[in-house]
């Protein structure tokens, strides 16, 4: 059975605590390949999403800021 999210890519603001953080957990268990953004780069994210097999990658951005 393939993943739902199997070969999406995502971009999850906020993905280093919270609400962020739990969205970005969840769409790589469903197979998509995540970026996680976050004023603070969001490396525990990382971390797990690395651990379950995904290969997520983490930049550090400010969404509030156009």
């Amino acid at each position: 059975m393939t993943a739902p999210l199997a070969d999406k890519k995502v971009l999850v603001t906020g993905a280093a605590s919270g609400i962020g953080r739990a969205i970005a957990l969840e769409l790589a268990a469903q197979g998509a390949h995540v970026a996680g953004a976050d004023i603070q780069r969001p490396e525990r994210t990382v971390q797990e999403i690395r651990a379950a097999g995904g290969t997520p990658e983490v930049m550090a951005a400010d969404a509030s800021r156009p």
